[in-house]
């Protein structure tokens, strides 16, 4: 059986978006085309039993960087936007050396589609839509 690792990521004001992504892949593995042949495992920091647990001691963010596969590591990513790109990332972990914001880096979900571009652009793989 094929595992296939499905990084997903959205900022706060998708709830409902998030929702249905997740409805949608969970019944991926029951379609007839894919049944018994794949295993597909989703990555996201509010995954039911299997986010990121948010340290006291650090930024959700670096939590989530700590927890959870980068989404390079995964198959396949798949990231909602609607209004917002989602929390600006803390200086100084995330800026330059001049205190600005390190781009795209300016959010996790922007960060999230800054590493799979990056590892399409490393390996020749194809972004797929």
């Amino acid at each position: 059986m094929q595992r296939i690792r499905v990084f997903r990521s959205s900022p706060g004001d998708v709830a409902d978006e998030r929702a249905v992504a997740l409805e949608v892949l969970d019944r991926l593995a029951y379609e007839p085309a894919l049944r018994g042949r794949v295993a597909i495992e989703v990555v996201a920091w509010d995954e039911p039993g299997a986010g990121a647990p948010v340290l006291a001691t650090a930024t959700p963010q670096a939590s989530i960087a700590v927890g959870l596969p980068r989404p390079r590591d995964c198959d396949v990513v798949v990231v909602v936007f609607w209004a917002r790109m989602g929390t600006p990332l803390p200086p100084p972990e995330y800026s330059r050396p001049d205190g600005s914001p390190t781009p795209p880096a300016r959010s996790g979900s922007s960060r999230a589609v800054s590493a799979a571009a990056a590892r399409c652009c490393c390996t020749g793989a194809r972004p797929r839509c």
